[in-house]
This record gives C-alpha cells, structure tokens and sequence, in this order.
C-alpha cells in the first residue's frame, strides 16, 4: 500500500465516492462545499489539496487556499469539458491538474510523499509551529484574528501592548502593525525590539504572515456570510437554521433544558405582492426581520425558512418542564409583542394609510414536548401556525391549545 500523504478533496457526491474509492480509507478528507473546505484547512495543515471542476468562483478560492497553505500542492481534477476553468488560474497558485477519470499511475503521482516539499523548520527567530497554527486557528474572522495577535505579541514582548489608531500610540512603543480587517488598526509593543535582533526577526516573521491570514479572514468572511445569511433580510438562512437547530436540541438533550421554536408567517403576503409589487413585497420582509431581531434577546436565533415564513429559536439554561406546567411563556409574551409591533408599524411603501394593516400569525412548540427532532419541532408549530390561521389570523398559537378545536 502507498503510504499517502495528508489530502484534503473538495468534491461532493458520485464524484467524491468514484476519486476515494481506490484510496486507503484514511487517506482523503473530503469536503463537498468551499466553505467546509477552509474550515478544515484552517485547523491544521495538508500536503495536498485536490480541486474539482466546475466550481463557483473557482480561481479565487485557490488563492484562498494558497494563501492559507502556501506550502501545501494545490491540484486540479476536471472533466474535458471543464479544462478551460482549470488553465485560467495562475500556475503559481494552482501547481498542476488532472482530467478524469484518473489513470493508476496519476493516483501513485499525487501519493507519493517524496514528490511533496518538505515543510521548512522554523527558525529560533521565526514564529513557532505552535504559533503559526494559533494564528492559522484564529483566522476565521478579523476580530479573532486580532485579539490572537495581541496575545501573542504580550507573551513574546511583555506588558505594553495594545490596539489603536496610528496617531495614538504611545511615543515609547517601538513595535508596530498594521492590520486591515475589519477596520486599519495598529497593534504596538512598548518593547525595546531595536536592542533586541531576535525579537526584530521574530516581528519581521510576524509582519510577512498577518496580510496573508488578515485577507483569509476576510474570505472566509465572507463564504460563511454567503453560506448561512439570507441576502434580502439579513437573517440567517434556512440551511444554517436547520444545522444550528439540530447541534442545539443535541445539547439540550444532555444538558436538559428547554428549546421553544416560534414559526410564523405574514398573513396574506400574497396579496401585497400582487397589488404593490415584489419591491414592495421585499421591502415588507425586509422591515419585519429587523422588527423581530429587535425584540429577540442577542442569543436567540432568526431565520428566514421560506418565502415570507421565518423560524425563531429561544432557549435558555434551566430545570426542564415539569407535567401539567405551564408553556413557555417568555417567549410567547416576546412572539406576541412582536405580533402587536407588526400589528401597530406603519409601512410606508403600503401608502399613507398603512399602519395597522400587516399581520402575522404564529405557532409556538417546545422540545422535548412537542418533538424530539427538528422535523418533529418544525411539524409541531405548522400545526399550531395553522390553527392560528383557522381561528382569526393575527394571533399565536401554542401547541395544546387547539386540541379541542
């Protein structure tokens, strides 16, 4: 058996299980998404990364990844057709690629381990592997990256370090860097680095790796922001709401508390989007998100799961249910003075005499009561959403209170 290197694939489906099948079974880490793809690409380093083509924005998710791993191999896989994705992107990023389906001897090619650079050894004055690997950790958003850097920079020149505008750093510092995500900001060290050689190539090391990690913070920035938030209203979306919604039931299960998911709707959003038009139709949606994402506490999660219907997750630590009591009602009291909020704004793309004609209606079921799964949750309140409909509209139901219907 070829001893294979470290490789992570990007590809999905058929195609992923078609490229592993001849492989050791330890030998691949596949992701199916660009986004998974950097997650694990920032935890820790890989001899190969394996592209397949056709890809969105494909030539910039390889300087991504260079970026991130500038030593690892970056190869594409494509079909024929897909050939032209593949050339386009620069030769120092993407070092070689392959057409499928591939040949024996092509596998034994990217396995084997001596045709792979080395990894260099850090120097005594460059930055650790331990170091590296924190700030590499860290580079999934600027504010991480940042608060990394200024911690290690006071481990390695002492007290007196810090963040601030250029013209407000202190006359004695002599350290400094810059660092432009999210916002221009320079990182000092009232450390006497120009006595000190070791310290000086140690912050020259520094300097060269941060413009790289800042713009790979900023990427992945932005692949997870295009992964899991709703373009029009800015809330999360229903892929992310379904993921986060199962980790957290998972939790509640050990950790026993309770997890009360409201579903609602617009009623008769229809009708506003045919007799004023999608704009004003977006505009509605757009303006009763940012309603409820006011009245919801910050850890609460809002989602958009369909057209104009939204999923709202409330939780907090604390004893479970006990029989017979009584239903969540802190987060019926926060869905109903959303309801009433709705009820009451005024809608100014509606015309002049908007106020008071949007309503909502909404269904509210409880883990473990009403469902032990996300499916089962989500089915409860739609039930409860539509006995509210069938009972008036612009009211919110809870589950076990239409029984008798």
């Amino acid at each position: 058996m070829i001893a294979a290197p470290d490789i992570l694939l990007l590809a999905e489906g058929p195609l992923a299980e078609r490229l592993t099948r001849p492989l050791p079974p330890d030998a691949v880490n596949v992701r199916p998404e660009p986004f998974a793809a950097l997650e694990a690409l920032a935890k820790r380093p890989y001899r190969v990364v394996l592209l397949t083509a056709p890809q969105p924005d494909l030539g910039q998710l390889a300087s991504a990844i260079r970026r991130l791993q500038p030593d690892a191999r970056i190869l594409g896989l494509c079909h024929p057709a897909d050939e032209p994705e593949l050339l386009a992107i620069d030769r120092a990023t993407l070092e070689d690629y392959y057409i499928l389906p591939l040949a024996p001897r092509e596998w034994r090619g990217i396995l084997q381990s001596e045709a792979l650079p080395e990894t260099p050894q850090a120097s005594p004055a460059s930055l650790s592997s331990e170091q590296t690997r924190r700030l590499i950790d860290a580079a999934r958003d600027g504010e991480a990256l940042a608060g990394c850097l200024e911690t290690m920079v006071a481990e390695v020149c002492g007290a007196g370090t810090g963040w601030a505008e250029l013209d407000a750093v202190p006359a004695s510092a002599h350290a400094v860097l810059l660092l432009e995500t999210p916002t221009p900001r320079v990182l000092w060290a009232d450390a006497p680095l120009e006595t000190d050689a070791r310290h000086r190539r140690w912050f020259s090391a520094l300097r060269e790796i941060v413009p790289s990690l800042a713009a790979l913070a900023g990427r992945v920035e932005a692949l997870h922001r295009l992964a899991t938030i709703d373009d029009l209203t800015g809330l999360y979306n229903r892929r992310y709401f379904l993921h986060f919604a199962q980790q957290l039931l998972q939790r509640a299960q050990r950790q026993r508390f309770r997890v009360t998911l409201l579903l609602y709707d617009i009623d008769d959003f229809k009708r506003y989007n045919d007799q004023f038009g999608h704009a004003v139709g977006d505009e509605i949606l757009h303006q009763t998100a940012r309603m409820m994402r006011s009245i919801t506490r910050k850890h609460d999660v809002v989602a958009r799961v369909g057209g104009d219907e939204f999923a709202v997750l409330f939780w907090e630590a604390g004893p479970p249910r006990q029989p017979n009591s009584q239903p969540p009602q802190s987060a019926y009291a926060l869905a109903d003075r959303f309801r009433q909020a709705v009820n009451s704004h005024r809608f100014d793309s509606l015309g002049p005499d908007a106020r008071g004609v949007l309503t909502i209606s909404g269904g509210l079921a409880s883990f473990p009561w009403d469902g032990r799964t996300v499916e089962e949750l989500l089915k409860s309140a739609d039930d409860a959403l539509l006995s509210a409909k069938r009972c008036g509209k612009n009211n919110i139901r809870i589950v076990g209170d239409f029984e008798d219907e």
